[in-house]
């Protein structure tokens, strides 16, 4: 069953209306999508954008103490795989961190490219 191909009520960024429509789309892809997936994915999209928007205003920098990004990035990635963004056998952080500082598998679910 699908639902229509448009986020929640509220607002999204460029990165997290990306990221919804790819992760939707691949849910429904892999014949995964159920309705109330939507809220899910609301809030995955909404991590994976602000995953970005930490990351890159972080690269090159020292690591900081006590950060939290580095399970940001897996708790996205996990649920990249349960709405089938990502193959299930998938590891945590199977991708790279590009020289922008992002996950190359969240940056591609955002829709950046590595211009």
């Amino acid at each position: 069953m699908t639902a229509p191909a448009k986020p929640g009520p509220l607002p999204f960024d460029t990165y997290a209306r990306a990221a919804w429509q790819n992760g939707y789309e691949a849910a429904v892809a892999h014949r995964i999508w159920q309705p109330g997936d939507v809220y899910g994915l609301e809030l995955l999209a909404r991590a994976a954008s602000l995953y970005v928007k930490i990351a890159r205003s972080r690269a090159g920098l020292e690591p900081v103490e006590d950060d939290e990004l580095p399970e940001l990035r897996r708790l996205i990635r996990e649920h990249m795989r349960a709405f089938g963004v990502l193959p299930a056998d998938a590891p945590d952080f199977l991708s790279e961190v590009r020289a922008d500082g992002l996950d190359s598998d969240i940056a591609d679910m955002c829709g950046i490219s590595r211009g």
